[in-house]
């Protein structure tokens, strides 16, 4: 059950994903763009734990493909934020050193990386064939580890200010 303090701090937590996403945003063709949105997901997830994280990661993406113009994204999006959010504030919520933090970040990072590849072999698969389908969705990987890479460095050090000063 969430407190209204907890709803609160997922709903701002959500909109300020939104606003990273939309202000740094680096278009990358077909595969949507790259952006600091992670950062707030991987803080939220790493202060505030996985439910949060995964609403914040989902909710905060999806509604920026929403207003940035990438709608058939947005379920692909929906999954993939959320999932590395909530994988992110599983793993690393009892996590006692840094190696054990870095293992839940790149969990994370894959389960996004992994369900975006996916994606993006389902919207370019057409009469081509699937061989063309698979290098679409592979070249947007080295933009997702750049952004996962990107987001655990913000995402560390926002979450070592916010840890002890704003709880749930």
């Amino acid at each position: 059950m969430m407190t209204t303090k907890k709803l609160t701090i997922t709903a701002l937590m959500a909109a300020l994903v939104t606003v990273m996403t939309m202000t740094i945003s680096i278009p990358i063709g077909s595969q949507g763009f790259l952006n600091f949105g992670d950062i707030m997901i991987f803080a939220s997830a790493l202060v505030f734990g996985p439910q949060v994280g995964m609403i914040t990661g989902g909710l905060g993406s999806a509604l920026a493909d929403l207003l940035l113009g990438y709608p058939v994204w947005i379920p692909i999006t929906l999954v993939a934020k959320g999932l590395e959010g909530y994988v992110v504030g599983k793993l690393c919520s009892n996590a006692r050193s840094m190696p054990q933090k870095l293992i839940g970040i790149v969990a994370g990072g894959f389960c996004m990386i992994f369900v975006y590849f996916i994606g993006g072999v389902i919207l370019t698969l057409s009469n081509d064939g699937l061989i063309p389908a698979i290098a679409a969705g592979l070249s947007g990987i080295p933009y997702n580890v750049l952004q996962v890479v990107a987001g655990a460095i913000g995402g560390n050090i926002i979450a070592i200010i916010l840890k002890n000063r704003v709880l749930i």
